[in-house]
């Protein structure tokens, strides 16, 4: 029972920490609301949905992987020393 409330911890943790996800999120649930009353067709409303869905999702892991590298590159500026040089 803990990992489940560990990965809802990870989870929640996504919307919290990355506001602009959530927001992206709501804004594209909204969009493709809109789309339904358009007329558009089930299908074709669900696809569109689910494709700017992924692309939300992409755009989000790509900045966080920019920043994840943004702050390795900040600890490698005080390299470590060697434990096999101290010897």
């Amino acid at each position: 029972m803990g990992w489940l409330s560990a990965t809802m911890a990870e989870i929640a943790g996504l919307f919290v920490e990355d506001g602009s996800l959530a927001l992206s999120l709501i804004v594209w649930t909204a969009l493709a609301a809109a789309t339904i009353r358009l007329g558009l067709p089930g299908r074709l409303t669900g696809v569109i949905f689910t494709l700017g869905c992924l692309l939300i999702l992409l755009e989000n892991v790509r900045r966080g992987a920019e920043r994840h590298a943004r702050g390795r590159l900040k600890h490698r500026s005080h390299p470590r020393r060697d434990a096999s040089k101290a010897n």
